[in-house]
């Protein structure tokens, strides 16, 4: 039985094999629109993999939403502002942390005066209360702290600063200012990706506008819907203020 499984095998491969001699340029176009649909495929499923099936990387992630708004007109706007994210902070009921920030580019010098082009993302205190992964040294923000303080992500802290240990209350300089740190991020984590430092953000007078991002971390995963001033309202719904999913 398995003999003359095996010849029709062999036998089916030099027709092939005959086929290919006879038409070269059919069985090129053949095998290029085969490899490139496999690779096509291959593609596809990494990216919906990576975006939808694989879980985020983060602690409790199914409890980790994004905050974008709706104009009058239903259009997103996708930045949020300050008026929107401190009532959902006060909703001790549902929300556990709300934070807001946004990117930039900046330049950090380390011990022997050689400065590092780096991504810095701005962020209100809340920060390390939505995204709760454990710290390698140090600790996150607090209320109080100085707009100068700064918690380092793993990479930078080991790239940059050779791992110092003593980096915690160390001052740093960064844009030729002096930042004060406070943390090192655990290794791993860096949100959004690329990021290098989060440096609390300044909200003083004339900071009421938007800004880039809006996180918020709900005490239990399920649909939250919370009403804001003006009529916005944070749903996984695009109404008002969608809740979604982080993204990088």
């Amino acid at each position: 039985m398995w003999t003359l499984r095996w010849i029709e095998v062999l036998q089916d491969l030099r027709y092939a094999r005959r086929m290919f001699r006879k038409n070269p340029t059919f069985s090129a176009t053949t095998i290029v629109t085969l490899a490139l649909g496999i690779g096509a495929i291959t593609v596809i499923f990494s990216v919906v993999d990576a975006v939808l099936l694989r879980p985020l990387e983060y602690n409790d992630p199914d409890q980790i939403y994004r905050l974008r708004t709706i104009d009058e007109q239903g259009l997103t706007r996708g930045t949020v502002g300050r008026v929107l994210i401190d009532p959902l902070a006060d909703d001790n009921e549902s929300v556990q942390a709300a934070v807001y920030g946004y990117s930039l580019e900046s330049s950090v010098v380390n011990r022997e005066g050689t400065a590092f082009a780096i991504n810095e993302y701005r962020v209100s205190e809340e920060f390390f209360q939505v995204f709760t992964d454990p710290l390698t040294l140090g600790r996150g923000f607090e209320p109080g702290d100085d707009f100068d303080k700064t918690v380092l992500s793993y990479q930078t802290w080991r790239d940059v600063f050779a791992s110092d240990p003593n980096i915690v209350g160390a001052p740093i300089l960064v844009n030729a200012s002096q930042l004060n740190v406070i943390g090192v991020a655990g290794e791993g984590f860096e949100y959004p990706v690329g990021t290098a430092m989060w440096t609390k953000i300044y909200t003083g007078p004339g900071t009421e506008g938007s800004f880039q991002h809006g996180r918020i971390r709900t005490r239990e995963a399920r649909r939250h819907r919370r009403r804001a001033p003006g009529g916005a309202r944070c749903s996984r719904r695009p109404v008002g203020a969608q809740a979604r999913r982080p993204s990088a």
